[in-house]
C-alpha cells in the first residue's frame, strides 16, 4: 500500500471531523471550517497521487516485462 494512501485517508477523515465540529459547536469556529476543507483538499490530492503513482507503477512492471 502506497504511503500517500494512507496520509490521503487520514487527512480527508480528520477534515471530516473538523467540518462537524464546525457546523455543530454554537460558537462557529471559523478556523474549524478552514482547516477542515484544507485538510479535505490534501487529503484528496495525497490519494489521488498515490492512485496515479500505482497505474505509472503497473505501466513500469509491464513495460519492464517486455523488455526481458
Amino acid at each position: 500500500m502506497d504511503l500517500r494512501s494512507v496520509i490521503g485517508w487520514f487527512f480527508m477523515i480528520i477534515s471530516v471531523l473538523l467540518l462537524i465540529a464546525s457546523f455543530t459547536t454554537e460558537n462557529g469556529h471559523e478556523i474549524n471550517l478552514i482547516t477542515g476543507i484544507t485538510f479535505l483538499i490534501f487529503g484528496g490530492v495525497m490519494y489521488l497521487l498515490s492512485r496515479n503513482g500505482k497505474k505509472k507503477a503497473k505501466a513500469a512492471k509491464a513495460a519492464a516485462s517486455k523488455v526481458e
